[in-house]
């Protein structure tokens, strides 16, 4: 669950630098918005 967050995180941020050529940007702030929604993921697994 946490890596697939990431992963989706990874690629959106990814994809969205590749279409704006901003290179790093989006692609660090959907890794650490994956991770946040990850987070809750097993947060409320865990409830």
């Amino acid at each position: 669950m946490v890596l697939a967050g990431i992963a989706v995180g990874l690629l959106g941020g990814y994809g969205l630098d590749r279409l704006l050529h901003t290179l790093p940007a989006f692609t660090v702030i959907g890794v650490f918005a994956g991770f946040g929604v990850a987070l809750y993921a097993v947060f409320l697994e865990t409830k």
